[in-house]
């Protein structure tokens, strides 16, 4: 890897959403669910493809004893092709774990699928499945157009307040908290993406309460609560690599080709 790329591998490899990815690997916790909410063009996806393929990193290096940056990419490129950044072709970490990427309206039935092979007892679909990045895709809005998409939206839906049970970790990408189901937003670990000063800002709060004692009486009142900040440069080798750009793109058209069969089967005004 060059200069750029190394950058890239190194700034992810302490980040919290890295280490969050990572405990659940390893069993250190037993599931975790991160949802990215802000704005398009502040590096979501990348933000949660790169912390993921971090966080396997490490955890494949731990098991063999690699315990820092240098010892573990030293490890990993002595067995296998790995690359970080915008500019790498698919790695062989990425082959061996894309089947964990839904993304799109059109991986639905895939998800769903998947889901079920595991509920079934299918082996290899719960080796599979530890993990799922779930990009734009969870959506109340696809509830409102019916037909099939209301189908596989309400499917959908239901397998999510059992998702403990098929995945260790799940990932996940949108605009705004409404748009998401509430069983989905109370087992998740909302992080906000904003922009700072020649970064992206990713922050998790949370809310806890307090108890205040006044003039011999007690209030309680909530706040939100810091819980850490990652920082990521904008820098072009930051952004998601072009081979899942351009697949990630392809599965956008296939959902929005849907919407808009959709409408012109409801019917509207003639141009």
């Amino acid at each position: 890897m060059n200069e750029d790329q190394l950058d890239v591998y190194y700034t992810y490899w302490d980040l919290h959403a890295t280490n969050l990815i990572y405990d659940a690997l390893t069993g250190k916790r037993q599931f975790v669910s991160l949802l990215v909410l802000g704005e398009p063009g502040l590096g979501k996806s990348s933000y949660l493809y790169y912390s993921l393929k971090t966080a396997i990193a490490k955890y494949l290096c731990y098991r063999h004893g690699a315990y820092d940056p240098d010892s573990c990419l030293n490890l990993l490129q002595g067995k296998i092709n790995v690359c970080w950044g915008r500019s790498c072709d698919q790695d062989d970490l990425d082959k061996r774990y894309e089947f964990v990427y839904y993304t799109g309206l059109s991986d639905i039935p895939r998800f769903i699928n998947d889901v079920y092979a595991i509920l079934g007892g299918n082996g290899d679909a719960q080796r599979r499945l530890k993990v799922m990045l779930l990009d734009d895709l969870v959506s109340k809005s696809l509830y409102t157009y019916g037909g099939e998409l209301r189908r596989l939206y309400l499917a959908f839906k239901d397998l999510l307040r059992i998702i403990r049970t098929v995945s260790r970790v799940v990932l996940s990408t949108g605009t705004a908290p409404e748009y998401f189901p509430v069983e989905f937003l109370r087992i998740t670990k909302v992080i906000i993406a904003r922009r700072g000063f020649g970064s992206t800002l990713f922050e998790r709060k949370h809310v806890e309460y307090f108890t205040k004692l006044w003039f011999g009486r007690e209030y309680q009142f909530k706040a939100l609560v810091h819980e850490f900040t990652d920082e990521v440069p904008w820098a072009r080798e930051f952004g998601l690599p072009a081979w899942l750009e351009q697949k990630i793109e392809e599965r956008k058209r296939v959902t929005a080709k849907a919407i808009i069969e959709w409408a012109t089967r409801k019917g509207g005004p003639s141009l």
